[in-house]
């Protein structure tokens, strides 16, 4: 029987003024009996780190900030039928009194710990800031990320248990290095780069077709596609754009590139890239 809409407000914060005048802030989300959890995470600046490994707990998180810092923070979670529905805010209460500089760290530190068995989608929003998202060992089913001036580094050092259908990545002014997609389990990629440099790491356990799709506006991506997945690769060439491949890609006609083992490998990648002012190197 479906339940009514249960608010939790949660015990458990702990704030503080620590030996060198920073604030503390920390926060626990224990596990009732979802079957999915939708994250909803905005941060204007600072760093952000994601893991998983939290036990009994849907989310642990501990916050390290300047007291002098007039910052917004809110940490909402509620249970809507099974679904788990948190939101997480971290932003300046007036975002017009700071100027935050590319991929600035200074503003607050979040590390945030996710509970692995129960399904997770997340969408998220970066400002100004740095973010290590440690996927290794989740269950997702969903990631959106969208980053500004930022640094990034998305990882899945272990094959995810769950299926991302759609991975949804858009980077602006920044950089940004995604390893080990190959674990992510995903049907199909889609990066948009704008200005900035980027890596996106294909090795791990690939056991099947996917499809990645990049938009690149002024900068560099680099593809590391592991020896034993096979690749396919169309990209127009353009005056100022550029692509470099492995000696182990055929050409096939002017703007398409298959690899030597494509139909013989059992995981495999469709990559097709559209280049502004940018190159595309791919690595074995």
């Amino acid at each position: 029987m479906a339940k009514l809409l249960n608010v939790f407000l949660l015990t458990g914060i702990f704030l503080f003024q620590g030996l060198y005048g920073q604030s503390k802030f920390h926060k626990e989300i224990p596990v009732s009996d979802e079957n999915v959890v939708h994250v909803r995470l905005e941060a204007a600046f600072g760093t952000v780190n994601i893991s998983g490994g939290a036990l009994d707990k849907i989310l642990i998180a501990d916050m390290l900030t300047e007291p002098s810092l007039d910052m917004k923070t809110e940490i909402n979670y509620r249970l809507d039928n099974r679904t788990g529905i948190l939101g997480l805010l971290l932003e300046p209460k007036d975002r017009q009194r700071r100027t935050w500089g590319f991929g600035s760290g200074d503003a607050g530190t979040w590390d945030l710990q996710f509970n692995n068995d129960v399904p997770s989608r997340f969408d998220i929003e970066m400002g100004a800031g740095r973010g290590t998202f440690d996927f290794t060992g989740m269950h997702l089913n969903h990631l959106n990320l969208s980053a500004g001036a930022s640094r990034i580094t998305v990882r899945f050092d272990e094959p995810n248990t769950g299926f991302i259908e759609n991975i949804h990545i858009e980077s602006g002014v920044s950089r940004f290095t995604g390893e080990n997609f190959g674990n992510a389990n995903f049907g199909s990629l889609k990066f948009e780069g704008g200005v900035g440099a980027y890596t996106l790491d294909f090795d791990g356990d690939l056991r099947h077709q996917a499809n990645v799709d990049v938009e690149l506006g002024i900068g560099a991506v680099t593809l590391i596609i592991p020896d034993h997945i096979g690749a396919k690769l169309f990209a127009e060439q353009r005056l100022f754009s550029s692509v470099n491949v492995p000696d182990d890609f055929e050409q096939v006609n002017r703007n398409e590139y298959v690899s030597r083992n494509f139909d013989t490998a059992e995981g495999k990648l469709i990559i097709k890239i559209e280049s502004g002012f940018g190159s595309v190197r791919v690595r074995r």
